[in-house]
C-alpha cells in the first residue's frame, strides 16, 4: 500500500502516517494545516504517538504525496476497484 510507496522516500518523517493524520482530520473536523496542528492535540488516535507535528512536517508530507502522485493514484485505484 502507501506505506510501500512512501519507504523508498529519502524522508525521515513518517509521510504514510502524517497523510493518514490529515485524511482523519477531513473526515473528522476539517481545518487547514494549522488547524490540524491544533486538532491532533485533542484526539487520541491508535498507531499514531507523536503529537509534536510541524506545520512544516506537513508540507513535506504533501510535497511527497506529490512527488509519488502516480504511484499512489494506483495504490487507491487497487483499494477502490472492488468496491465499484
Amino acid at each position: 500500500g502507501l506505506r510501500r510507496v512512501f519507504r523508498r522516500t529519502r524522508r525521515t518523517t513518517d509521510v504514510e502516517a502524517l497523510i493518514r493524520l490529515m485524511v482523519l482530520n477531513r473526515l473528522c473536523d476539517p481545518e487547514s494545516k494549522l488547524g490540524v496542528l491544533r486538532w491532533v492535540q485533542t484526539v487520541a488516535l491508535p498507531d499514531f504517538g507523536p503529537k509534536a507535528v510541524t506545520h512544516q512536517q506537513l508540507l513535506r508530507s504533501l510535497d511527497a504525496l506529490m512527488d509519488h502522485q502516480d504511484e499512489v493514484d494506483g495504490v487507491v485505484a487497487g483499494l477502490l476497484r472492488p468496491l465499484i
